[in-house]
């Protein structure tokens, strides 16, 4: 181990983006021993890689599966019901955004374009979201 072992690994990368041996290291890590420490781990690796512009093309699934039976509408309907009101519109809003409400609410009001009668289309930038993506989000008006 050194201090700049990372470094040295993305450096590498940057100068070998046809090698995929990184990737293909990484992806059976994440299918090791501990299963779900080892795709958190393998998520964050990709995300360092990502942002020194190093990407990696590999993908790590780390969504968790539970064995808990899905919540029918009706139960979602009633919680939604008993919240107060700024909560209940911040979760529709969701809904049809998309977005996390950080994303959602700090938007800036330029990136709202109200012309449509019906909906919204609110341009969300790369910075401002999970994905990194620049889109846009509609959502009705009502």
């Amino acid at each position: 181990m050194t201090n700049h072992a990372i470094t040295d690994l993305i450096n590498f990368k940057k100068d070998n983006r046809n090698d995929y041996s990184l990737e293909d290291n990484l992806e059976q890590f994440a299918l090791t021993r501990n299963i779900t420490v080892h795709k958190v781990y393998s998520s964050i690796i990709l995300g360092i890689f990502r942002h020194n512009r190093a990407k990696l093309d590999a993908h790590v699934d780390n969504h968790h599966r539970t064995a808990t039976k899905p919540l029918s509408d009706v139960i979602l309907m009633k919680i939604l019901s008993e919240l107060p009101e700024r909560e209940q519109q911040l979760l529709k809003y969701q809904v049809y955004a998309g977005q996390r409400i950080k994303a959602l609410c700090t938007v800036p009001l330029e990136q709202i374009d109200m012309t449509h009668p019906k909906y919204a289309v609110i341009h969300i930038l790369p910075q401002q979201n999970k994905t990194r993506q620049d889109h846009d989000c509609i959502v009705p008006k009502n």
